[in-house]
């Protein structure tokens, strides 16, 4: 139905492209005097869906959403974050960490830093909170978690050196 500031479509629109092709809506605001006025919500072959801006004279990515699952978000047309079956990582255009948190009732909480795409040992950082209220610093070396630190809940703090103990808080002192 056209109105008299539209069109009402109800239900659905659909909009196919041709074999091998995209298809796209695009929407203008403001009389797409200025080129961020222009977007787009463009299907790929492939699986692939975008949402994009015309900006800097050029289309960039805003957000794209991947066919079973995965969704990247983009800053000035570069990926700063994707999600992935293992959590969310997050770049800033030159390095990438990797935030991972996992736990629930009666389960340990976990969060993971992987940092430098994770090409190494000493790129792992962990850190563990236990059901028993103790949480764990500790770092992937040499294939094998290394507590770095420890601490418990209204307790005690142990700092440890290559996984081994050097020091303790206690409540009279070090």
């Amino acid at each position: 139905n056209t109105e008299s500031w539209g069109v009402t479509v109800q239900d659905d629109i659909k909009v196919i492209g041709a074999e091998g092709s995209h298809a796209q809506i695009r929407l203008v605001a403001d009389e797409g005097d200025d080129n961020n006025d222009n977007w787009r919500l463009r299907a790929e072959d492939g699986g692939s869906i975008y949402l994009q801006n015309y900006a800097d004279a050029a289309w960039e990515t805003n957000l794209k959403s991947i066919g079973g699952g995965a969704i990247e978000l983009y800053h000035d047309n570069s990926k700063v974050l994707h999600t992935t079956s293992a959590g969310v990582n997050i770049s800033n255009g030159t390095s990438q960490a990797t935030l991972k948190v996992i736990g629930g009732e009666a389960q340990a909480g976990e969060l993971q830093i992987i940092a430098d795409d994770g090409d190494n040992y000493g790129d792992y950082w962990q850190f563990l909170s236990n059901t028993d209220g103790t949480l764990l610093i500790r770092n992937l070396a040499s294939g094998s978690w290394e507590t770095s630190i420890k601490s418990a809940i209204n307790g005690n703090v142990e700092l440890y050196y290559d996984n081994v103990k050097k020091l303790e808080t206690y409540a009279d002192g070090i």
